[in-house]
């Protein structure tokens, strides 16, 4: 049969498929089906034990009336142990594979200057540094053979390091609102991608430190009551982000303009929300510009091959009434346009994977007490 009410109309062909009452016939504990353990899906297990210790310093120095600096810095030391699975094919036994215990120790410090304009105004210049540790299966010594597919995990992982400056004003208003801009800046070395390579017909994936980069941009803020209807609030911020790789050390692909994968030039989010009494209500809209996917394999030998998610817009409606000053009714619609998650190859056009989720609606009663 075609699959009725499909979420893509007329875009797709749904193609045929078995009905919802044969599946749920079906009784997969028979003798009529054999039962066996899929060795691949096991050997994505692993055991991974890591401890993070750390100290920080701060102090807070007020050098004038109108200004004052934080500063300090914080003292980590990470460790980490794993064991993770070798496997071959169906026919060989899982191998267990113990990774060498790895740590590295980090100084990340940072300095807040803020500025007092006046009662209402301030501006604020802050210098940070900042880490993001490699995902946990990332590190596991795992080796996946998939046919002519190979996937292996990667114990010498570093962490990726950010240096970061930022430089912002905020204005408060009268009627508890506030108006920031700011601008910003990230030196990130040793950003992680998985690097894919090809051997003949095999081709191979691990997830490397792949070079450095920088973030520059604009931000921009601003939350307010509307004065002519009494309880109407709007939201609305925006960010401007340019990207740069520097040092790429995927082969081939060295003087490649790339911007850094998972940072979308364009977001911006808006909300506007009614609250009155014990009526509130809020609809929200988020969106980003497309991007190069930080997922595994987005970064491609070629540059036809590269793995883009596809600019998206989402709208969502929540709202509640209390009944009570500890019963609350509430409800949430999510993704009003039927938003797909849509991945690209190289150009748009070329569709690598479009999943459409619908609307989802939810509707319950909450207590606080």
């Amino acid at each position: 049969m075609t699959k009725e009410n499909f979420l893509p109309d007329d875009k797709y062909e749904a193609g045929t498929f078995v009905s919802n009452e044969f599946l749920g016939s079906i009784d997969l504990d028979s003798d009529d089906f054999e039962k066996t353990a899929v060795l691949e899906e096991l050997a994505g297990n692993f055991d991974a034990k890591e401890q993070v210790k750390a100290a920080y310093l701060m102090g807070t120095w007020e050098l004038t009336d109108r200004t004052t600096l934080l500063g300090g810095a914080r003292l980590e030391h990470t460790s980490n142990e794993y064991e993770a699975y070798r496997f071959v094919d169906e026919e060989t036994p899982l191998e267990k594979v113990t990774g060498e215990d790895a740590s590295y120790t980090n100084v990340l410090p940072y300095v807040h200057l803020r500025y007092r304009l006046n009662d209402l105004t301030n501006v604020k210049l802050a210098y940070t540094h900042s880490l993001a540790r490699p995902n946990y299966f990332d590190l596991a010594p795992y080796t996946i053979i998939d046919e002519d597919e190979y996937y292996f995990g990667n114990p010498d992982l570093e962490p990726t390091l950010s240096k970061n400056v930022d430089l912002m004003i905020e204005h408060y208003l009268s009627d508890v609102g506030i108006l920031s801009a700011g601008v910003f800046y990230k030196s990130i070395s040793d950003f992680i991608v998985t690097r894919v390579t090809e051997d003949g017909s095999n081709e191979y994936y691990m997830p490397v430190n792949a070079g450095d980069g920088t973030l520059t941009g604009i931000e921009t803020a601003a939350q307010f009551q509307l004065p002519f209807i009494p309880g109407l609030g709007l939201y609305l911020n925006y960010t401007y982000t340019h990207s740069e790789i520097d040092n790429f050390s995927i082969e081939g692909r060295e003087g490649d303009d790339l911007p850094l994968p998972g940072s979308p030039e364009h977001t911006a989010n808006a909300s506007i929300a009614y609250e009155k009494g014990p009526f509130n209500i809020r609809l929200s809209a988020n969106y980003h510009s497309d991007f190069i996917d930080s997922e595994e394999g987005a970064i491609g030998e070629e540059e036809w091959e590269d793995r883009y998610y596809d600019e998206a817009f989402h709208l969502d409606l929540n709202g509640g009434y209390r009944l009570s000053d500890i019963v609350q009714l509430y409800v949430e619609v999510s993704n009003l346009t039927n938003e797909p998650m849509r991945f690209y190859q190289g150009s748009e056009e070329y569709v690598a994977q479009d999943e459409y989720y619908d609307r989802k609606f939810l509707v319950g009663i909450k207590a606080d007490w």
